[in-house]
């Protein structure tokens, strides 16, 4: 089978490396002739003149390995539109569209566009593979598979690391509560508005926060400990699994509602109990895992995390189903066998 990936980011861009990049050698081990690619680099953050040209000139080599390919997997780009008509010409061919966050939302022109764009693959495509749920019901896709599947981790790896640590005597600090968090600098300011609320708690409580992923923050904390991290591969599997306490929040707006939920995922791997926001995918996953400390209002914030903080046996019962769920319903190769399974579907 010749299988041809096009991802809308690079290496670094943390959903396509979980939902894409780490899966391509893998499946050239299963035998498969892979090709893949990706829209976006690193360094590009809006559309600009680099990312057309890039586009442009990389267009005639994307349309070759499609029209050579079996099965052609597509996560979170557009950019294949313009083929999707004319996929079967010569031999039938099987298209996946796979994505986590929002990728139809907004009300300007461009925005307009691309929510019709997304309403065009979704329709026409053989196989949709979402990680929330919410969109299983909106699609309109009537008997076409349709795939929802949280994460995907490296489940195994987080196992390994956090029982490397807990084997090690000083690997785990008792002496505070190590509150953590996992991001990009532009999700940082989902969770910005609970620094006040944690400041507070430190004068009361022995906590410390890790902020894994950004180099600064901007709140000025008076009583708690703050360690922000640059993110790094390796950094992540050695960080994540100390922490006791992941932060998970979504504010009010509409598109929250239909985010992704890669770290929680990432907690749950990791064996890190969690509090989110008792809303969209965070409801959702709370549910099908039975773990976190729901926050059900915003007003809830403070007694919920001095709950979940004064509250070491529930963190405990969180950290092992969580990490039983994640290997089983959020892990690589959990998600690697769905796509497997969406490869052979009708």
């Amino acid at each position: 089978m010749k299988l041809f990936f096009l991802a809308i980011g690079d290496r670094f861009r943390a959903s396509s490396r979980l939902r894409v990049w780490d899966h391509v050698d893998w499946f050239a081990a299963q035998g498969m002739v892979v090709r893949s690619d990706h829209v976006v680099p690193r360094h590009i953050t809006q559309v600009d003149l680099q990312l057309m040209a890039r586009v442009f000139g990389r267009y005639f080599s994307w349309a070759k390995a499609f029209f050579e390919s079996d099965t052609i997997c597509i996560q979170e780009t557009f950019a294949l539109c313009w083929l999707l008509p004319f996929r079967n010409l010569g031999k039938r061919r099987k298209v996946i569209f796979d994505f986590s966050d929002p990728v139809d939302y907004g009300s300007g022109r461009v925005q307009r566009l691309w929510r019709s764009m997304f309403r065009y693959v979704t329709r026409v495509a053989d196989v949709v593979i979402c990680e929330n749920p919410d969109y299983i019901s909106v699609l309109g896709r009537g008997n076409r598979p349709t795939y929802c599947y949280y994460g995907p981790v490296d489940a195994r790896r987080y196992a390994s690391s956090r029982a490397a640590i807990e084997a090690t005597p000083s690997g785990v600090s008792k002496d505070a509560v190590h509150v953590g968090w996992t991001g990009s600098p532009s999700t940082l300011a989902l969770i910005a508005p609970l620094f006040p609320v944690l400041d507070r708690l430190a004068a009361t409580r022995s906590i410390r926060l890790t902020l894994l992923g950004v180099e600064s923050q901007p709140y000025r904390f008076r009583n708690l400990q703050v360690d922000c991290i640059r993110w790094d591969e390796e950094i992540e599997f050695a960080t994540v699994p100390r922490f006791d306490l992941g932060l998970f929040a979504l504010d009010r707006s509409e598109h929250s509602k239909w985010r992704g939920a890669g770290k929680l995922s990432i907690y749950m791997a990791a064996g890190v109990a969690f509090i989110a926001t008792d809303r969209g995918i965070g409801q959702h996953v709370m549910r099908d895992a039975q773990v976190g400390f729901r926050v059900a209002d915003d007003s809830e914030w403070e007694p919920a995390l001095m709950h979940a903080v004064d509250d070491a046996e529930a963190r405990r019962l969180y950290s092992r189903k969580g990490m039983a769920f994640a290997q089983t319903g959020a892990s690589y190769d959990g998600f690697r066998g769905l796509l497997l399974k969406a490869f052979v579907s009708t």
